[in-house]
């Protein structure tokens, strides 16, 4: 396992992030954070720029106030739009006045270059993603 302590974090929000329609970008407990108002699949997708090839972790941070666990798609893609990493997470119910978050790590070397990370959600109208941390 890759020493991630020593990895420096770099934090992705959604003043960067491309918003599916049925999204929107609205402030919520005092973080800015991208709003899913419909039922329908919808997706937020984050730029992410990587200097080295290595392992990386994506820490995904949300809140949700249903009752129900919805899986989640994560997928890193690159610039061909080949997935090259996908993860199903759940997303789960958030304690009013707390965050949630789930940390992924790809599976395989990621070299250095540009690529999208897109976290990808159907029935979750209300869930608020404030943005991720890729270290």
């Amino acid at each position: 396992q890759p020493a991630y302590d020593l990895k420096p974090v770099t934090p992705y929000r959604t003043n960067v992030a491309i918003l599916s329609s049925g999204m929107e970008k609205k402030n919520i407990a005092g973080r800015d954070c991208a709003v899913a108002l419909s039922e329908d699949e919808v997706f937020v997708e984050w730029p992410v720029h990587t200097g080295v090839a290595d392992r990386y972790s994506v820490t995904v941070k949300y809140y949700y106030e249903g009752t129900d666990t919805l899986p989640a798609t994560l997928q890193w893609i690159d610039a061909n739009e080949t997935v090259l990493h996908e993860e199903t997470i759940p997303v789960s119910y958030t304690r009013p006045g707390k965050w949630n978050q789930y940390t992924v790590n790809t599976s395989s070397m990621i070299n250095a270059g540009h690529y999208r990370v897109r976290l990808t959600i159907r029935k979750a109208k209300g869930l608020a993603l404030s943005g991720i941390d890729v270290q």
